[in-house]
């Protein structure tokens, strides 16, 4: 089968594409090329001389030999022509050929050695013929032909004495199961390709003719025609034509429009079949016409009643109905408002949580009646969200309502991540203990390591909402705050014991009190402590520090054991001022006493 014959097997009649078609028809070309030749001579009952190109000319009858059966022609010509008898024949009658009658003949070649001219009559009218076919191809015309015969690959076709190549695909718009209706019938055809050697051998010009362009063209016409006469709105009857999964294709008559699934019903049908057959008379609205394409979109449900318009009246936002699940989806399920409609109640909207939606979501089947709310309600997009959580108790409001900020809650550890750690409350609402939560020393990360899955913990409530389904919990507020505890403590300027507990490359931890461990960098370790060698703290070490800087509502405090030897040696240098000071007051004093006694 032939790639034209394929041009429309996805689409209607009216959706042919010319862009398509010459596409497929270069394509086309290359294989009858090669078709063509592998024909055998003998179906066109020609032989494939090599003669000169020759020319019509009239010519005067000088002989005619009855014996011989021929007769010689002055052409003007140096030598005279020789014909056959036989080839004066008109309307299938022999006429009778007298000297001095003047004829059109065709003027084929030389024969040399015999100084004879080669002449026939016979091939002036296939000349002619020629020339109406070449003039018709040049300017896209239509030719009238017969087909005669079958072929391998098509068909051929005599238009005159000149025949021609007739691929099976274009023998029309679809390819006839019975072609015998329009064998030896008169009928136009359209010139696809003409291929003229320039020799006067009619033999070796390739002729490929198509019946189908006549036809699509025709029918091109008509629906330019058919198109004006339509407009969008129009209620039009037609026949249920072809069906596909995405819709039915209706005969208008000229031409055929498309009636996609959508538009056939306003109950949700999956396939047209469960609507429509084969053969049914319809009346359909034109939805859309597109002239240039030559489509026409057509709808069925347009010229009934809506039933979301009776919806709109009856219901509204936030209204509680029951309904039967009527379809069930990986993503929700579907239930019947009224009659045929259907609002989607997502599976995030089954329940409060996330592992109730999904057990739910399996437990329920088709049938099942559930009672849902109505969230959203657009008409003019036919969308109804549903939802099945909104008609049952907030277990998170339940809980902030429930439970006071800052109350002690036992709770079972159910996932740990490297943020935080999920724990289970009432009714399978879940809380997030923080990473930052869990101690107030800081090392967090390693102790969150310390928890498991199942783990039973204590825990502080900090803070709920409901609406984000949040509910943020703590640890270490169990405890009291060391910084708020140590206020007094942790001024600037504070003297404190701290205890060296670890010890770095160039600084240390220290632990000023429970709860509480700093870093002392190496600007502010102890001068004698360090040396070439790294830093000369022991750990367990006890050793004094002052405040140099304290924010205690960001809970930032910087220590330094240099400061407290800068403040010992500014302490001794300011004693031995005071010493000097006072024995020269002495001294002078009791000089001035003995001055005035003297």
């Amino acid at each position: 089968m032939s790639n034209l014959s394929n041009v429309k097997s996805n689409t209607s009649d009216h959706f042919f594409d010319e862009q398509e078609f010459a596409k497929i028809y270069q394509q086309e070309m290359e294989s009858l090329k090669t078709l063509v030749s592998q024909i055998p001579s003998d179906v066109f009952n020609i032989s494939k001389t090599k003669d000169k190109s020759g020319f019509i000319t009239i010519g005067k009858v000088i002989d005619v030999s009855q014996n011989l059966k021929r007769v010689i022609v002055d052409v003007g010509l140096k030598a005279e022509g020789v014909v056959s008898l036989d080839e004066f024949v008109e309307d299938s009658r022999k006429i009778d050929v007298k000297v001095g009658d003047e004829f059109e003949f065709y003027v084929e070649a030389f024969d040399s050695p015999k100084k004879v001219i080669s002449i026939s009559r016979a091939k002036v009218q296939r000349e002619k013929t020629w020339l109406k076919l070449k003039q018709a191809f040049d300017q896209s015309g239509v030719v009238y032909g017969a087909i005669f015969k079958v072929i391998n690959g098509g068909f051929a076709v005599d238009f005159d004495g000149i025949l021609a190549f007739l691929p099976g695909s274009q023998v029309d718009i679809k390819i006839p199961k019975d072609i015998s209706p329009i064998m030896s019938v008169l009928q136009p055809f359209k010139i696809i390709s003409l291929s003229d050697d320039n020799t006067s051998d009619t033999s070796s010009k390739l002729l490929v003719v198509s019946r189908r362009a006549v036809i699509e063209e025709n029918r091109t016409a008509k629906k330019d025609d058919f198109l004006l006469t339509i407009n969008e709105g129009d209620v039009v009857q037609g026949v249920v034509k072809n069906i596909a999964s995405y819709g039915a294709f209706i005969d208008l008559g000229t031409m055929d429009g498309l009636l996609h699934v959508a538009d056939i019903t306003w109950n949700k049908i999956s396939h047209p079949s469960e609507a429509l057959s084969i053969g049914d008379v319809v009346k359909v609205k034109i939805i859309k016409i597109d002239a240039d394409k030559k489509r026409i979109s057509l709808g069925m449900k347009q010229i009934q009643s809506s039933p979301w318009n009776h919806l709109k009246e009856k219901y509204k936002e936030g209204d509680v109905i029951k309904s039967k699940i009527s379809n069930k989806v990986d993503y929700g399920v579907f239930v019947l408002i009224e009659g045929d409609v259907e609002g989607l109640v997502h599976i995030s909207e089954l329940d409060w949580t996330k592992d109730k939606c999904q057990e739910l979501h399996s437990r329920l089947n088709i049938g099942d009646e559930i009672e849902v709310k109505i969230v959203s309600f657009d008409v003019d997009n036919h969308k109804i969200s549903l939802s099945r959580k909104e008609t049952i108790s907030n277990p998170w409001k339940e809980f902030v309502e429930k439970n006071v900020i800052g109350s002690k809650l036992n709770v079972r550890v159910v996932n740990v991540a490297n943020f935080g750690i999920f724990v289970e409350l009432d009714n399978n609402v879940n809380g997030l203990v923080h990473v930052s939560d869990i101690s107030w020393s800081g090392d967090n990360d390693q102790l969150i390591k310390n928890y498991k899955s199942g783990q039973q913990i204590d825990v502080i409530y900090l803070s709920g909402d409901y609406e984000k389904q949040r509910i943020s919990l703590g640890i270490k507020q169990l405890t009291e705050d060391p910084f708020e505890k140590n206020a007094e403590s942790l001024k600037e300027g504070a003297v404190i014991s701290a205890k060296v507990i670890k010890i770095y490359r160039d600084d240390i931890d220290v632990e000023l009190f429970e709860g509480i461990v700093l870093k002392i960098k190496r600007h502010n370790l102890s001068i004698d402590k360090i040396s070439k060698n790294g830093i000369s703290y022991e750990v367990g070490e006890i050793i004094n520090v002052k405040v140099t800087k304290s924010d205690l509502q960001k809970r930032f405090v910087i220590v330094s054991a240099k400061k407290i030897e800068e403040d010992e040696k500014n302490a001794i240098l300011k004693s031995q001022k005071q010493d000097s000071g006072s024995t020269l007051g002495s001294i002078l004093g009791e000089a001035i006493n003995l001055n005035k006694n003297e």
